[in-house]
């Protein structure tokens, strides 16, 4: 009953499908990263948020902060993720820098000149009077002995108003309501918080994103290696010897504990391009994909160069075209574009009906 031809063909297919889906995963990352897309849905995000046009871009100060910058693999690229304490911890630092500014003064001696750090006129505007009291020997604010926290809110305060502005000064709501004189540690949990709430909205972007990607690898493959399902679930069921060898395979990828990462290896094997990929080798029979007739037609040998693509692509629609192979890569590209984690989980529940009701060993 459990050893049907229906249901071997059914899980013969749904190997076929896990084993091209793993293909398609490593199609679609191969698109993500020629096209940095993860990298640069990240930097979108925090150019949105911090691209103060009223004020500072600090969306690019925040990408040169070391930190951040220290996260590149190599010059000009972009990191594909920041973690929220590098992110609190260098927007706390460059919005302090707005309550400060660097001057030249002469020395005491007055033979050379010598680098400060003090406070703008617009900072000190909203600095607390006792702050105000404690200066330096020539009547400037102090800077050193001014906490971190402190000034970040003198940074901000000196701001124009802004949406940034807005969302900073919203770190400056405790549990207790307004809390300004927080510790620096207080006002980063602060913002961690907001950061790791705002990247979870990112990553719901970056899966729509993906999924769009995955669909477009799936047609890539899916017209590649002429997968037709409908084809396809002919020749298995009508081939007892190709049903056996895919099921033989079913249940050794059903005890693998890492089978997707497995079978992303034996893909990338010696492979440099998608045309290199031997799926009838990983299968260990010959499957009834791909395109065998193109290189017995005359119109397509007797090419070479781009006459030949031109040549290939008239006998794609010449010999190909039709509504029956239509259907079936359309069916096939729908299945592909489920992923390779759907198609092993039915592989797997397959697996253990089929088995269900042996006799365990002794």
């Amino acid at each position: 009953m459990f050893h049907s031809p229906v249901l071997e063909t059914v899980l013969a297919i749904v190997v076929v499908l896990f084993i091209f889906a793993v293909l398609v995963t490593c199609v679609q990352e191969g698109i993500a990263t020629l096209t940095r897309a993860r990298g640069k849905m990240l930097e979108q995000a925090i150019n949105d948020v911090l691209h103060d046009k009223f004020n500072k871009n600090f969306a690019y100060l925040l990408y040169q902060h070391p930190q951040i910058d220290l996260l590149k693999r190599k010059q000009g690229d972009l990191p594909s993720y920041i973690d929220a304490d590098a992110f609190s911890s260098a927007l706390v630092d460059l919005v302090a820098a707005e309550s400060t500014e660097t001057v030249y003064v002469e020395s005491p001696d007055k033979k050379k000149l010598e680098k400060q750090e003090r406070f703008t006129e617009a900072a000190m505007q909203h600095a607390p009077q006792s702050m105000r009291m404690e200066t330096t020997g020539d009547g400037e604010p102090m800077t050193r002995s001014v906490d971190l926290a402190q000034r970040f809110w003198m940074g901000t305060d000196s701001m124009r108003y802004s949406d940034l502005k807005k969302l900073l000064l919203s770190f400056e709501a405790g549990p207790e309501g307004r809390a300004r004189s927080q510790s620096a540690e207080e006002l980063k949990a602060q913002i961690k918080h907001w950061y790791n709430s705002y990247m979870d909205r990112v990553t719901g972007w970056y899966k729509r994103l993906v999924r769009r990607n995955i669909f477009v690898a799936a047609t890539i493959v899916a017209l590649v290696f002429n997968v037709n399902m409908i084809s396809l679930s002919k020749t298995i069921y009508a081939d007892s010897k190709l049903r056996s060898t895919l099921t033989t395979m079913a249940d050794s990828l059903a005890k693998d504990p890492a089978p997707i990462s497995h079978m992303k290896e034996r893909l990338a094997a010696d492979t440099i391009a998608l045309k290199d990929v031997n799926i009838n080798a990983i299968v260990g029979t010959e499957l009834p994909i791909g395109w065998k007739g193109a290189d017995a037609d005359e119109r397509v040998r007797s090419r070479t160069g781009l006459g030949k693509a031109f040549a290939w692509i008239g006998y794609f629609f010449r010999e190909h075209f039709t509504l029956f192979n239509i259907l079936g890569w359309a069916l096939t590209v729908l299945a592909l574009s489920l992923g390779a984690p759907f198609w092993f989980d039915i592989m797997k529940k397959i697996v253990n009906v089929r088995n269900a009701g042996k006799t365990p060993a002794n």
